[in-house]
């Protein structure tokens, strides 16, 4: 029973320090490539400046 204990606040740990913001970059989510024509290059922006504007 013990062990179980211990196993269960092991897990509980880890997933605490996994959801930490200090172990990880901020995550950037790339906008789709969208082309009007074959004539225009494609620019991919990151999905967070466009929603920070």
């Amino acid at each position: 029973m013990k062990q179980v204990a211990i196993a269960f606040v092991f897990c509980i740990l880890l997933l605490a320090i996994s959801s930490c913001s200090f172990t990880k970059k901020e995550r950037r989510i790339k906008s789709p490539c969208i082309r009007l024509n074959s004539n225009t290059p494609c620019k991919s922006y990151p999905v967070n400046d466009w929603w920070m504007k």
